[in-house]
């Protein structure tokens, strides 16, 4: 019980942190380090990995989360991405407007399912079918190389209200439930393909080879009330 118990609290005093907008720094987690370097099906290089490249190629891993801020919390993280941008509006609001981007790390699914890409087609999906969802929030697809779920607001009333809706809408009601079907789904995914080859190998479990592979059919979820 008293891992639970912890499990609340640390939870609860991040959406705290997120509604107030106090962040933290986010470390690059170790579990993927090692999972990019010795995965089978196409491995990375280490110097792709460290920052020991060629200045044509896209950010290392450790570069993205050099300066990566956001929320811990026990299934997980959220990073918060604040910064100001030149908008030209058709209202003739035109100017510099503060953006922010929040982005969903579910850790424990891409241990057991480290694809992000099929799991963020899956979580997108889910997210749109939700009963708790606001059409005025639209999700997107993340940034970040193992983040999943993405939202955008501009201007600081929007930005305001994004936060209120993360924190009493989509981390205590709509993400619990995207978690738990998410994590169901890519078990059975693994279980399929080690039946498959007795138990040899679920890696073809992992390779992609559709849009939207893991996502079936939406009427299979089990959610909670709206």
């Amino acid at each position: 019980m008293t891992g639970f118990v912890k499990k609340d609290v640390i939870d609860g005093m991040a959406t705290a942190m997120l509604a107030l907008g106090c962040s933290m720094k986010l470390n690059a987690p170790t579990w993927i380090i090692k999972e990019m370097l010795t995965r089978k099906t196409d491995p990375v290089k280490p110097a792709k990995i460290f920052g020991v490249r060629n200045a044509r190629l896209r950010p290392s891993l450790v570069d993205e989360y050099l300066d990566k801020i956001g929320y811990q919390y026990s299934w997980g993280a959220v990073s918060e991405d604040l910064y100001s941008e030149d908008f030209d509006f058709e209202d003739g609001e035109d100017g510099e407007k503060l953006v922010v981007r929040f982005e969903f790390y579910p850790e424990e699914i891409l241990k057991e399912f480290p694809n992000p890409a099929m799991v963020q087609d899956l979580m997108i999906r889910m997210y749109e079918y939700h009963p708790s969802m606001d059409e005025n929030y639209v999700v997107d697809e993340a940034r970040g190389d193992w983040f999943v779920l993405a939202f955008e607001a501009i201007g600081v009333e929007e930005i305001s209200n994004l936060r209120d809706y993360l924190a009493k809408n989509v981390i205590p009601k709509i993400w619990p439930d995207l978690f738990t079907n998410g994590m169901r789904i890519v078990k059975e995914a693994k279980a399929a393909e080690l039946a498959r080859t007795n138990n040899q190998s679920f890696e073809g479990a992992l390779i992609e080879t559709r849009r939207w592979q893991l996502c079936g059919d939406m009427k299979d979820l089990s959610f909670s009330p709206k």
